[in-house]
């Protein structure tokens, strides 16, 4: 799964045969050159956690890690992943680093969500940040409330699974004893 992220080493998977393994759909990325604005938001402390625990197993960095969330979210993993191979300019975290930063409070959290205490500022191309206040405007939500969200679904799942999936249901019911009907 490494093959996924950049190392924080600025290693790549070994290609020896340099061939691309994916084509990539006809959008064209070449607006994305340049992660020249940030992005202020936060996120509990919960997610931060599980943020900082994914960095760990795949060897990236926070920054790197919600500038793919975000990418997956806005383009898909298909367009990532060929960018990925082709090792393009944006994804390169030499270019900015996560700064913990104030951000104001907008005072609405996510549902079932403790507090947002974790600063996070994520610097990406001006196009994403476009395209996701466009989808945080179409839900009627402030731009941070909407990244927690797609974090929060991306490191969780969809909330809407919660009480139908028998993934999600409580343990004694996986161990009480079935009834067997005939």
């Amino acid at each position: 799964m490494k093959l996924f992220f950049r190392h924080k080493d600025d290693t790549y998977p070994n290609r020896s045969d340099r061939q691309n393994h994916i084509s990539m759909t006809e959008r064209n990325f070449l607006h994305l050159d340049d992660n020249d604005v940030s992005l202020k938001f936060r996120l509990p402390e919960e997610l931060e956690r599980m943020v900082e625990e994914i960095c760990s197993y795949l060897d990236t960095t926070a920054s790197d890690f919600i500038r793919q969330v975000l990418f997956i979210h806005l383009y898909g993993r298909y367009d990532l992943l060929g960018l990925l191979e082709r090792q393009f300019p944006v994804l390169d975290e030499r270019r900015r680093m996560v700064i913990p930063s104030a951000v104001p409070d907008d005072n609405k959290q996510c549902t079932k969500l403790p507090p947002n205490r974790a600063d996070f500022k994520v610097w990406l191309p001006g196009v994403m940040k476009d395209d996701l206040a466009f989808l945080a405007d179409s839900e009627k939500m402030t731009l941070s409330r909407y990244i927690r969200t797609v974090i929060n679904t991306h490191l969780t799942g969809h909330p809407a699974l919660a009480d139908h999936s028998p993934v999600n249901r409580q343990l004694h019911t996986a161990t009480s004893p079935r009834t067997n009907k005939k």
